[in-house]
């Protein structure tokens, strides 16, 4: 609980500088709501900018956390559950119980099987599975497959969230194939109005793996040299993936919009993203707190944000802002 308190709170420091001149309240504000359990992660920082490819930002509604479970002592006392039906538990004396995220939102509602959606998803989360060109496709339940294909519906490129209005990029796994799970980037932005005072790396110093980089930690870029996020952008964007060439970095907002905190990791719907990874992924969000460091989300601990720093590989997935 401590570090996640502390991580919080240094994510509020950022908001308050980032917001310059704003009350100093903001971050007095920001770590009593974490302090609560009701932290609302993300810094937003992010801005236009070739290195962070961000541009627009959706302005759809807000996904809910994929909670729809409760924990409870009620049914044996002194003993704490997890992931109890919440239906179940007979809450009389204890309606503290009934606060529970579980029971409202989106997720509620799909729970009770009353939440209507464009497309599908688990708990209350609702996507659209696109094709190479931008299509959708036309068999939305078929699970995805290596050896599949777009024509039969079991393989495809792109993800639109119909909540938040963002399209997401879906991973390969193929190493030499460009979008592969498993490349790594080095953050890169030389921006100064959207860096937060740190230019990044062209070339990361440490891969995946934390060692010394001593090989390309990525594919089909133009120079695998420089496998950074902005050279991973100019390639996505020139590719034209699903038809479009307006993808760039998401902020940290953006990114933790698709984690699901009610499963382990990774911490998403892998029935839409299948070759999302356990692991830390880089948004546009710099730190105003140091300039060597930025926000990222990992899936591996639904808890939220990553804190880390621009020298190092981390992996990346694309957003545009709809259609």
């Amino acid at each position: 609980m401590s570090a996640r308190i502390d991580a919080s709170c240094r994510h509020a420091i950022d908001l308050k500088n980032a917001l310059a001149k704003r009350s100093a309240m903001l971050t007095v504000a920001a770590c009593v709501v974490c302090l609560l359990g009701a932290c609302c992660d993300g810094s937003g920082a992010g801005g236009p900018g070739s290195g962070s490819g961000s541009g627009s930002v959706a302005t759809g509604l807000l996904n809910d956390t994929g909670i729809d479970w409760c924990t409870e002592n009620i049914t044996t006392p002194s003993i704490w559950v997890n992931n109890a039906v919440c239906w179940d538990v007979t809450w009389a004396g204890n309606l503290w119980g009934q606060q529970q995220d579980a029971f409202f939102g989106r997720d509620a509602q799909a729970k009770a099987g009353t939440l209507t959606k464009v497309g599908g998803g688990m708990a209350g989360f609702d996507f659209t599975k696109i094709g190479a060109s931008g299509q959708v496709l036309a068999q939305q339940a078929r699970a995805w497959s290596e050896a599949g294909s777009e024509a039969d519906s079991t393989k495809w490129d792109c993800v639109r969230d119909n909540v938040t209005g963002l399209v997401w990029e879906v991973k390969r796994n193929d190493p030499t194939h460009l979008r592969h799970k498993d490349h790594g980037y080095a953050w890169f932005n030389p921006d100064t109005t959207s860096n937060g005072g740190g230019v990044g790396y062209e070339t990361a110093q440490y891969g995946l793996n934390l060692s010394a980089v001593t090989a390309p930690t990525c594919a089909g870029v133009a120079d695998v040299n420089k496998c950074n996020t902005q050279s991973y952008v100019i390639a996505v964007n020139t590719a034209g993936l699903c038809g479009k060439n307006d993808w760039r970095l998401p902020t940290v907002d953006e990114l933790q919009s698709l984690t699901h905190r009610g499963r382990p990791a990774p911490a998403i719907d892998t029935d839409y993203f299948p070759n999302t990874t356990n692991g830390t992924y880089l948004s546009s969000s710099p730190s105003a707190f140091d300039a060597e460091s930025l926000w990222g989300t990992d899936f591996v601990a639904p808890e939220g944000n990553a804190y880390v720093t621009k020298n190092y590989a981390y992996r990346v997935q694309l957003v545009r802002s709809g259609q």
